[in-house]
């Protein structure tokens, strides 16, 4: 039957070269290493030159490639040229299981060791683990591993105990006799197998497309036909968990799960002696792999897994399969409670029946932080969680988070050292669990229906993102106010729920950095992997603009919903010369994700409006002479140089940017000392307007006075007391401007184009920041 099932594994798919298969060892093989391969160029190269430098000499490595599209094929191909003992089978896909098949048996091994292809292993790994399997006669041993991401250039490691308890280790077991061990972690690449032992039992994995739990068959098999098996305390084998085309983070393939299951109770039905005495194992098993999947998969699709799991479940209890000695009784509890009421467990345990997480970073906003709260606390949509992340505070910021949280438990307060804003929004995105996300900072404040009113407008609408409109409040005097750059309505779509690409390249201009006046739907940012900069100011900018640009669905509620507050001085917005150029880094991450997408040329165009936007209005907000040279020098040295904006076709900048786009223009082709003395000339130009039109003001005052005399004497007083009025204004402003640092020294040089502009006319617009 053996031989059988190598034929078919054969000839299912065309293979197209077997290289080195035709190469006789110098010596019989010890261990054949079996790596599968699909695409993996990143982390091939790592897992095989931790295989072809093992100490233990005698071995094969089998690399089986199931029709990658990338540059494996090739980097297997070039390690077949320079060492013999690498061999290359190169085949059209047909899924894990087809492929570790065919690897394993085309083995010539006394033993066979896996290595996944984006995992490597210690060097000593094949020689230590088959010394003990010879000595020992196993037909398995395994060891220990580590789990590990790496992260800014470091790995983390987590130590993982296959056997779980320290008196299952350095000794033989069998799994027949020590039930136990089918509680040990089920992986199949941290040890080898006895080939004879495989080939004997006819260990093979189910060949179903892709790669969908085919492990759990092998692993099943290997525990319920093996007599001699033996677990090392020692990691020798790296699981990588940072791949994101893993199998492991898939959140579909719900059926695959009950598939390879299915499978593996037909093998036990084959044997009724084997199904009477394994049967209370298989189910454990199932019922920890189940609910592990169950995690996994998107919300969606869970209630109709649970409902097929609940009929197996019941069918399992009906032959008695889950014995209490096997199971635990919080176990038998959760398997009974899937059986009996599947809908009530998946409401008990939804993450979604959360309707919204509010994420509020914490750092010293003790003043502000009560009502801040409250008005989150207080929203007409209840089915909220609230989590505030302390990041560092030095005042009695901590102390209020706490009292809150010990009289509702909605509220979750984490805390950390120092980190910005970013972070401490990140720390809290790691344990959102609603089905859509807000954001608060801590001196802003709700609208009581906020939460309500966006969520059934997101749910209505199918919304990844749904933006509001801001008012502000001032600190210092109370005065709210409508905040009008909350987004630009004239440049949005006619409809309902639109799509960036529907925004003829506004996008960025359109829509604040704010991620405070926008509801995300959470299962969206996940998918997208979209974080937030850990950066000190700024640090919005990417993730707001990455949402908005990966977005398939926008929507907005034009109502004023939430309260900025102004004139704080502890704001990042007060505190621009500490991170003056985070800005910059900022723009060029978000260029950085432009680049990835398909829709570059779009997104491209508004990002340059973005850019001289930005640029201008953070150099303007510097209010000091170094902070305001460092950024000019880094604009003309290093930004805009590197951005290409010579070469920007002007066509692409919208009007309202056109001014700063000149500017940057400019700032790029002059030095420091003559782009200040043009600011000097055109400062003297619109000094000399402002005097010719307050003459021109004295001149009406007197043509209206005599007018008014042969009218009515009362509207003449009145019209000269107005023009009075604004004659005073206008010769403070002139005052002002002709005593302004920025006129004599040039400090804080752009906040008079403002100020010029209101008083010639037009109102100053906000920069998107």
């Amino acid at each position: 039957m053996y031989t059988e099932e190598q034929k078919a594994t054969y000839n299912k798919v065309k293979i197209h070269q077997l290289i080195n298969f035709d190469i006789e060892p110098e010596n019989p093989i010890k261990v054949s290493i079996v790596i599968p391969v699909c695409n993996v160029e990143q982390y091939l190269t790592e897992c095989l030159n931790s295989a072809v430098n093992q100490t233990l000499g005698d071995i094969e490595i089998i690399c089986v490639n199931d029709g990658s599209k990338d540059s494996s094929l090739e980097i297997l191909l070039d390690y077949a040229r320079r060492d013999s003992r690498v061999k290359v089978i190169d085949k059209d896909n047909a899924g894990y299981g087809h492929t570790m098949n065919l690897g394993m048996d085309m083995a010539s091994g006394e033993y066979i060791g896996i290595i996944e292809s984006d995992d490597y292993v210690d060097l000593h790994m094949y020689e230590d683990l088959y010394q003990i399997a010879q000595e020992n006669r196993l037909d398995w041993v395994k060891a220990d591993f580590n789990r590990f991401v790496v992260e800014k250039g470091v790995i983390v490691n987590t130590y993982n105990d296959v056997a779980k308890k320290k008196e299952y280790y350095n000794r033989v077991i069998s799994p027949q006799e020590e039930p136990f061990s089918f509680r040990f972690i089920m992986n199949t690449w941290s040890g080898i197998y006895s080939r004879q032992f495989l080939v004997s039992n006819n260990i093979r994995h189910q060949e179903t497309p892709g790669a969908s739990f085919q492990d759990n068959g092998f692993w099943f098999q290997s525990m319920i036909y093996a007599k001699r098996v033996y677990v090392v305390n020692k990691p020798y084998y790296m699981n990588r968990r940072d791949n994101p085309n893993s199998s492991v983070y898939s959140k579909g393939k719900a059926e695959a799960i009950i598939e390879e299951y299915n499978y593996i109770y037909h093998i036990l039905e084959k044997d009724e002696n084997k199904l009477l005495f394994f049967a209370p194992q298989y189910q454990l098993k199932k019922y920890h792999n189940y609910l592990f999947h169950y995690n996994r998969i998107a919300n969606e699709e869970k209630l109709a897994f649970l409902e097929k799991v609940s009929e197996e479940f019941k069918l399992a209890l009906s032959k008695g399969e889950i014995d209490p000695e096997f199971f635990n009784s919080h176990e038998l509890d959760e398997v009974e409670w899937i059986a009996n009421n599947p809908k009530d467990y998946f409401f008990q345990h939804n993450d979604e029946s959360i309707a919204v997480s509010v994420i509020i970073p914490v750092y010293n906003a003790a003043p502000y932080l009560k009502k801040c709260l409250d008005s989150v606390l207080d929203q007409e949509l209840e089915n909220i969680e609230v989590i505030c992340i302390d990041d560092g505070s030095e005042d009695e910021s901590l102390k209020i988070l706490n009292d809150y949280a010990d009289t509702d438990s909605r509220l979750v307060v984490l805390t950390q050292d120092n980190a910005g804003g970013g972070a401490a929004r990140n720390r809290g995105l790691d344990i959102a669990r609603g089905e859509y996300l807000l954001f608060l900072d801590a001196d802003d404040f709700f609208e009581k229906e906020l939460a309500e009113t966006v969520y059934h407008a997101c749910k209505k609408k199918s919304a990844d993102v749904c933006i509001y409109r801001v008012k502000t409040y001032d600190d210092k005097t109370g005065k709210v106010t409508s905040e009008k750059g909350s987004f630009v309505k004239e440049n949005m779509p006619k409809k309902d729920v639109f799509a960036p690409q529907d925004m003829r390249g506004k996008i960025f201009i359109t829509f604040q950095t704010w991620p405070w006046n926008k509801m995300f739907r959470r299962h969206f940012i996940e998918k997208e992997k979209i974080r937030f900069q850990e950066i000190k100011r700024t640090n919005d900018l990417f993730f707001t603009y990455s949402a908005l640009m990966k977005a398939a669905r926008i929507t907005t509620v034009d109502r004023e919903l939430v309260y900025y507050r102004i004139g704080n001085p502890n704001s990042c917005q007060s505190t621009n010369e500490d991170a003056p150029v985070d800005f910059a880094k900022a723009l060029m991450k978000l260029y950085e994700e432009i680049e990835a997408v398909e829709e570059y040329e779009i997104f491209k165009k508004s990002w340059f409006n973005l850019l001289v936007r930005s640029c201008m209005y953070n150099l303007n907000k510097q209010n000091d002479s170094a902070s305001y040279l460092y950024v000019y020098n880094f604009l003309h040295d290093e930004l805009l140089p590197a951005t290409g904006l010579l070469e920007m076709d002007p066509a692409d900048i919208w009007k309202v940017n056109a001014d700063d786009y000149k500017e940057c223009l400019k700032i790029t082709n002059q030095t420091f000392d003559a782009y200040m003395l043009d600011k000097l000339r055109w400062y003297r130009n619109e000094t000399a307007q402002l005097q010719r039109r307050i003459e021109s003001t004295r001149g009406i005052v007197s043509e209206n006075f005599a007018r008014e005399v042969m009218t009515s004497r009362n509207q003449s007083e009145q019209e000269i007391i107005r023009l009075k009025d604004e004659n005073t204004r206008l010769q403070l402003e002139l005052m002002e401007t002709r005593t302004s640092m920025s006129c004599r020294i040039g400090l804080a040089v752009t906040f008079l184009p403002r100020k010029i502009a209101r008083l010639i006319g037009g109102g100053a617009r906000r920069c998107i920041r």
